[in-house]
Formats: C-alpha cells, structure tokens, sequence
C-alpha cells in the first residue's frame, strides 16, 4: 500500500503554511489571497516529496540491479535541484532562512561589506538545504546555520564582484546583478581557468560556434527527451535486452519525474510571490549616497545562446564523467537540465567563449561528482527523515548545493569544529571588507576622471 506522509514532514509543511498566512495577513493582504499563496507554498513542498519516492523508488531499482551483476559503480541517484527545494525548507532551518538571510543582507549593506539587496528570495531554499546537509553530517544545528548563512554571504561577495561584467554581457540595468548562490559558488574558479586556458598555446584560439552545438545537440534541451534516453540506457544495462518492456518504462518514469518535479517546484515559488513583494518593499531602501545593486535570480542569463550551448554540451559530459571517473558513486539525473543556470555566471569570465566556459563548467562540476560522493550518505539521511527513502546500499545525492566546492569547505570545517565555520566566516568578512575598499578607490578614481577640470 501507499505509506502515510512523514509526520516531520506534514508539521514543517503546515508550519509553512501557517508562516506564509500569518506574514500576508499581516500586511494586510486579503485573508483568501494569503491562504492561496501559503496552499501553493505548502501543497508544491509535498508534491515535490511525493515525486521524490516515486523517482528514487524506480531508479534504485535498476542500480540494485546493476550492483548485483557487479556493473558499474553507481550507489547514488541524483535528485536535482528543484528537490533540494523540499529539503531545504521542509526543516528548522527552511522556517527561518528567509528573514535570517535578510537580516544579515541588511546588516552587511549597512556596514559597507556589501553594495548588494538580494530580492532573490525564491533561491533561499538552496542556502537552506546547505544548512540541512552540514547540519546532517555534523550533527549541530548551529553548524547547519552557519553554513547556510556563509553561503549567503559569499553570494552577496560574488554579486558584487562580478556585476559590472555580468551587466556588460547580458546587456542588464546597471544596478542589477545576480545573486543565485550556486551560481556564484563557481564564479571565482573561473578566473584562474580562463587565466589558465589563455596562457596555453593554441588553446587560446580555440573556440566553439554556439548556432552549430545548439543545432546538433538541441534535443539534449529537452527534459523529458533526456529523462527517457537516460532511464531506457539505465534499465537496458541493468535488465538486458529481456527487460526491454521495463526498461521502457523506467525511461518514462525518469521523464515524467524530469518533467514534473520542477513544475511542482515552481508552485513553491508562486507562493512565495507575494512574499517576495515585502522583502522588496523593505529591504529596497533609497540611499542617494551608495550605487545599490539589486540581487536577482540566475534566470536573467539561462536564455543567453552562449549559456545555452555550454548547458547543452554539459550533459553527455556530465553522464561521461560519471562513468570514468574513479572513486565517483553519483549518477547525474534530475541536475543535468539545471546546470545552465549554475555555470551562467561564469560566461562572462570568459567572454563568451564557449570552449573555455565548456572546459570551466566540466572541471567545477566534474569536481561536483566526488563532491556528491562524499556527501552522499549525508544527503540520504536528510532526504530519509522527509520520507524519501534508500534501498540497502543505495544513497540519495545532490548537486545543488551538495556537490558545490563550498559543500565540501563547510563539511570538512564543521568536522574540526564550530571554530571551523567560524574562521571561513572571518575570512569572508576579511575579503569582503578588502574588495568594497578596492571598489571604493576605483569609483573614486572615475569620478574624478569625470570632473571639469
């Protein structure tokens, strides 16, 4: 028979919903438009959990069998991000993550470490399921906060750093930036690679066209194309050819859940609009003295042809290097389709030069897979306490935020200790402080280029 909803899971969800009512009614919003936004919030956290068992029930089954005829190494299937939507806010942490963030925005901007207000509030959910994982593997809460807060700050460092080129090439509004913590967890590795790339003879040339990749590999675009294809190789290698019926229908399992976990996901955010509305109100205030920067989401970029074409290219990469990589246990799924918006902020690093951005994304993501290895059987634990649970021997992964590099700094930190975390806090405030005053002088430097003489 069909198991009982998660009893942890059913009171996160309703605390949810009551939060969500209790703010709107407060602000005076109209008592059925603020329950129509907290059921959506609400419903979309538990449809996104009821996905999730019926995805990881179905692919573990073709992995168990793998296993059993001693093929392959994968132990762990990959739920994506628009699940880590649930486990993110379906916990202590996802209650709390959204004025918590805000408050240590606001005290930032306040102190001069940061010119940014992030309205993004909808991507909040990665910051908490950060928290969810460090606090899972480290067994402490308040490393779990930590972590999802430092994970905040450093989004607000690297939206700073990288507005004026983010701006240039996605041709946004000069006080726009983008905030998407993911995102920005692989902006600053794309520096030394395109120093790297353009240090190396003949590869400084090298270049993809972005209308041929998109022409040959547009099908890959496509959810529920690359959830059949992936499912039907998966069933064939663990069934055979005597499986083939089974095979097929894994193959529409996996596009049913690659299709329809986002669009549950997406009411999560509905809900939230209206949510969202107060945090702009409040947290966007007039100040003529500084060059405020307004923090949005990663989906100002995904539709750049540039992004595009190196998503494209990302996914056989992705399923390649899972393969050959040695010491990897993770199968990229649900993630494969939601790579463009974590590498769009490295685009402008290299100039829209595809190869280059291709060769970036496949070393931090590649990198992502030992990552998720690593925290795998922590992110299993998080995941089997919501319900969504793990044959023997089998673990649940993530990429987003679990296969992050910043994933890895906080785990092994919260390992050594509370001190741990707290000196990667310390560093951040450090360089924060140092890039705003690099800032400051420059613009003072404009400006005076500017004056009359």
């Amino acid at each position: 028979g069909t198991r009982p909803v998660n009893t942890m899971c059913l009171n996160y969800c309703v605390a949810l919903f009551a939060a969500i009512c209790a703010v709107l009614v407060l602000s005076r919003r109209p008592l059925v438009s603020s329950v129509r936004s907290a059921i959506k919030a609400g419903s979309g956290l538990m449809l996104v959990l009821v996905l999730d068992r019926f995805f990881t029930s179905q692919v573990q089954q073709a992995l168990s069998a793998l296993q059993h005829k001693g093929v392959g190494h994968f132990a762990a299937v990959e739920l994506g991000g628009s699940s880590c939507v649930a486990l993110g806010m379906v916990s202590v942490i996802g209650l709390a993550i959204v004025p918590l963030c805000c408050f240590v925005n606001w005290l930032m901007y306040r102190i001069h470490l940061t010119d940014c207000i992030n309205i993004d509030i909808f991507n909040l959910h990665q910051n908490a399921a950060m928290g969810v994982i460090i606090w899972t593997f480290s067994g402490s809460l308040v490393s779990g906060f930590l972590a999802a807060v430092l994970l905040h700050i450093w989004a607000l460092i690297m939206a700073d750093v990288g507005a004026k080129r983010t701006q240039h090439y996605f041709s946004l509004e000069e006080h726009v930036t983008i905030t998407h913590p993911i995102a920005n967890s692989y902006l600053l590795f794309a520096y030394p690679i395109d120093w790297l790339l353009e240090h190396i003879p003949f590869v400084r040339r090298v270049s993809f066209d972005t209308t041929k990749v998109q022409r040959r590999l547009g099908l890959l675009g496509e959810s529920m194309i690359v959830g059949f294809l992936e499912g039907l190789l998966l069933g064939l290698a663990a069934w055979g050819i005597s499986g083939a019926v089974q095979s097929v229908g894994l193959g529409l399992c996996v596009a049913a859940a690659m299709y329809l976990i986002p669009k549950a996901a997406s009411l999560y955010t509905e809900g939230l609009h209206h949510i969202a509305g107060i945090v702009k109100k409040h947290m966007l205030v007039k100040d003529t003295s500084r060059h405020m920067l307004v923090g949005l989401d990663a989906s100002l970029a995904v539709g750049d042809s540039g992004v595009s074409a190196v998503a494209l290219l990302l996914v056989p990469t992705m399923v390649l290097l899972s393969v050959i990589l040695p010491g990897n246990t993770v199968l990229p799924m649900l993630d494969l389709l939601n790579v463009c918006f974590y590498i769009a902020c490295m685009l402008p690093v290299f100039r829209g030069n595809v190869f280059r951005a291709w060769v970036g994304s496949t070393l931090c993501l590649g990198s992502g897979l030992w990552i998720a290895s690593y925290l795998a059987p922590a992110t299993t634990l998080a995941y089997e306490k919501l319900g969504v649970s793990s044959l023997p021997g089998l673990f649940i992964a993530d990429f987003d935020p679990a296969g992050t590099p910043f994933a890895f700094l906080f785990a092994v930190a919260s390992k050594i200790g509370f001190s741990g975390l707290l000196l990667i806090a310390l560093g951040m405030l450090i360089l924060a402080q140092v890039l705003m005053l690099r800032k400051r002088r420059e613009q003072k430097t404009v400006d005076a280029r500017r004056e009359p003489k």
